[in-house]
């Protein structure tokens, strides 16, 4: 089936921050949002965000409106994949030539509303259209880069046969564990199960706001324009200006230096903690069905159980008296002879699975060490020629059938550093924010033949760069919406002016009410944004003759 290409036609927002009402018609290729700081630029991806799934809060709502609604028109050209096809065949929404409506509304009252198609769905089913047709990448978003997970899941994605490859294993480690669960089933509970079942759904509730929560404190930390390390750093430098046997200044050196230890530290344990938030996909899914079903089971058997007893108690009687059949039942009939059968059975299947894995990891190898020299080549087109990048893959020990992980036998962890006289480490114990957000961008750079052409949206992707590195991480971006569809949020000019389609957010206040407006500018109007960008100024002409040089420059590549 051939590729379809995915993008975002048009974006719609109503009472979203400083936004009272606003349309962006987007073109395809490289599309560029810029605006003075407070603008209301973010309030774009949050817009977009919320279509994806992120968490309604009633604080986005403009003051003194009573709702927020966001709405986007979604382009289909070519057959739709495989999941968007399901997708599409399950949900039936109303499409026109290819375009889709997917929209969110958030209430102050907590009625919150969402659709496809003109037709009433839940935010969930929203998301999941959302998630077909565009990515956000950002600050927070890059914090994923750090999980070995979705390190392994950016390889699994690369190649067609290694796609497919790793399809097929997890069709055969889910029937592994239903096998697992016939030979099984007779114990039907085991001691502490519900206890600690409800302590990972628990933990599952609240993963994401664990790890937006993590994320903002890494940020605090990490930014490299005012985040606390970069600020310590900057005091620390300040002092060593002045006489350092001097008592007091030394003093005050020595503890600017321990602060700045502390915090480092700080940061590698939140990056540490954030990488290990990861679940299974459908776990907890799984997980809730489990405890519905032992709930179902107690309650039909509440006849077996002391009346008045506690949940926990229940369960114990329950595992007591199913011990007690099994052994009267295994005294009159001497074993079972099928579930010796089934053990054979699940063991040649456990071996051929093995067989399996062994060849996904083989792929996975291969395609790594092309991933990684393309990697390699990106990032120092990117500013970071002297950084090494390096993909560790590792296969663990699968003894027992129940052991069979579901992503198959491979541990992959990336590795970087920002300088070749420095050993790799994983990405969690040093990267800092503007590194890791021109990896992410090398990444996408490598992988934008894999096929999946959808709208990639980019916040703050020039975090930590000017001068000619940003002018090179315009270019990049260029050349990436040759195939997709690119939405950048940016501040520097020489990103800015790679852009097919430009768009100004713009504030003005009445009274008490601040509100923003977004403009698509052209010609003129676009050298006076770009001058001020260059210079805060729009009127300044040294900044207006660069900018129009820095635009035709752009423009005959």
């Amino acid at each position: 089936m051939e590729n379809s290409k995915r993008s975002i036609r048009q974006i719609t927002i109503s009472n979203l921050g400083v936004i009272a009402a606003t349309s962006i018609e987007l073109g395809d290729g490289f599309n560029v949002l810029t605006g003075e700081t407070g603008a209301g630029k973010t309030m774009i991806l949050t817009a977009l965000g919320l279509l994806a799934g992120e968490k309604a809060d009633s604080d986005f709502i403009r003051s003194g409106a009573d709702k927020l609604s966001v709405s986007a028109i979604l382009h289909l050209e070519g057959n739709p994949s495989e999941t968007l096809d399901h997708l599409i065949a399950e949900q039936d929404p109303e499409m026109d030539q290819g375009e889709l409506v997917i929209s969110r509304s958030v209430s102050r009252d907590g009625k919150n509303r969402a659709g496809v198609g003109g037709a009433v769905a839940t935010a969930g089913v929203v998301a999941k259209f959302a998630s077909e047709f565009y990515a956000i990448h950002g600050q927070g978003s890059n914090q994923k880069l750090l999980s070995n997970v979705y390190q392994r899941k950016l390889i699994d994605q690369s190649e067609e046969e290694l796609r497919k490859s790793c399809e097929n294993l997890r069709h055969g480690v889910l029937e592994l564990r239903n096998r697992l669960s016939q030979i099984v089933k007779r114990i039907a509970l085991k001691p502490d199960e519900y206890a600690i079942m409800q302590s990972r759904i628990e933990q599952l509730d609240s993963l994401e706001q664990w790890q937006q929560a993590l994320s903002g404190a890494l940020n605090a930390l990490d930014d490299e324009e005012g985040g606390a390390i970069s600020s310590v750093s900057q005091a620390h430098r300040a002092l060593h200006q002045l006489d350092q046997e001097n008592e007091t200044v030394n003093l005050l050196s020595n503890r600017l230096s321990s602060a700045k230890s502390e915090l480092n530290d700080l940061r590698s344990e939140i990056s540490r903690l954030l990488s290990d938030l990861t679940s299974e996909p459908g776990e907890l899914d799984r997980l809730r069905e489990r405890k519905a079903a032992i709930l179902a089971f107690v309650k039909k058997n509440s006849d077996l159980t002391a009346s008045g007893s506690s949940l926990d108690e229940q369960i114990q009687s329950l595992i007591d008296y199913a011990d007690s059949v099994d052994q009267l039942l295994a005294n009159i009939e001497g074993g079972d002879e099928r579930l010796i059968e089934m053990e054979k059975e699940l063991r040649e299947f456990f071996d051929e699975l093995m067989k399996v894995g062994e060849s996904v990891s083989k792929l996975r190898k291969m395609s790594a060490n092309r991933i990684e020299e393309k990697i390699c080549d990106e990032l120092a087109g990117l500013g970071l020629a002297g950084a090494t990048f390096s993909i560790d893959i590792s296969t663990v020990n699968v003894a027992k059938p129940e052991d069979f992980p579901l992503e198959g036998l491979d541990e992959v962890t990336f590795k970087f550093a920002s300088h070749q006289s420095i050993t790799p480490l994983p990405l969690n114990k040093g990267i800092s924010g503007g590194e890791l957000s021109r990896l992410m961008l090398a990444i996408e750079l490598a992988l934008v033949s894999r096929g999946e052409l959808f709208a990639i949206i980019f916040d703050e992707v020039d975090t930590g760069i000017g001068g000619e590195t940003a002018n090179v991480v315009g270019e990049r971006l260029a050349k990436l919406s040759e195939n997709h569809q690119i939405i950048v949020v940016t501040h520097l000019p020489q990103v800015a002016v790679w852009a097919q389609h430009h768009y100004v957010i713009t504030k003005s206040a009445d009274g008490d009410f601040v509100q923003s407006s977004v403009q698509k500018v052209k010609g003129d109007v676009r050298v006076r944004e770009v001058a001020r960008m260059l210079s805060g100024e729009v009127e300044n002409k040294a900044a207006l003759v660069h900018a129009r040089s820095l635009l035709e420059h752009a423009s005959s590549l």
